[in-house]
């Protein structure tokens, strides 16, 4: 009877073989799965810099996106300083660099890129500030299974004549670009930043 006893050599490539073959699997496993979702997000808008940017930018980082315009009088400035207060508590938890905070501007009338860069300076510099075209917005708000809407309304005084609609949610997207929760309006930020701690 014939017994091949394999060389410890062989025996190791054969082993770094099935390995490799595993964590091939596992990879393309995950990424397909992240591809088919439907809450996949997927948009290409302009930062500050003028520059165009997409999910594919963000460098394999989480992102924590919430939609406002720099008119508005109230939910967004409060919105925006609870983000950057997660952040910072965040930082306390040497997190902070894994998660790129994003304000998309929907109000593609009147905010360009330079006012808001001056908005978001006023809250923590880390904040990107996106927008662009309606058609570019209506796009990324699909992809975030939301919308918004500016409509024409010369009472709206404080609002330089102009009612904008929009999600008030704060989305939490992971590297592949999914969606894996939303975070109502109001949050604490001492709950958010312990609620992305656990899903980093």
């Amino acid at each position: 009877m014939n017994t091949e006893i394999q060389s410890p050599k062989k025996q190791s490539l054969h082993l770094l073989f099935v390995m490799i073959a595993i964590i091939g699997a596992g990879f393309l496993f995950a990424y397909f799965q992240h591809e088919n979702l439907d809450n996949r997000v997927n948009f290409s808008l302009i930062d500050t810099s003028g520059a165009e940017i997409s999910q594919r930018d963000m460098g394999g980082k989480w992102m924590l996106v919430y939609f406002g315009f720099t008119s508005c009088p109230d939910i967004c400035p409060t919105q925006t300083a609870k983000v950057a207060q997660t952040v910072k508590y965040l930082d306390k938890k040497r997190l902070g660099d894994d998660i790129v905070p994003v304000f998309i501007s929907v109000d593609y009338k009147r905010d360009n890129p330079e006012k808001i860069k001056r908005y978001l300076a006023q809250f923590d510099q880390r904040i990107m500030g996106l927008t662009g075209s309606k058609e570019q917005l209506d796009q990324t708000t699909q992809s975030f299974h939301t919308h918004y809407e500016l409509k024409e309304n010369p009472a709206a005084v404080h609002h330089g004549g102009v009612d904008v609609v929009h999600s008030s949610m704060t989305y939490i997207v992971d590297p592949f670009g999914k969606i894996v929760d939303q975070i109502a309006y109001g949050y604490d930020p001492v709950f958010l930043a312990d609620h992305i701690e656990k899903l980093l």
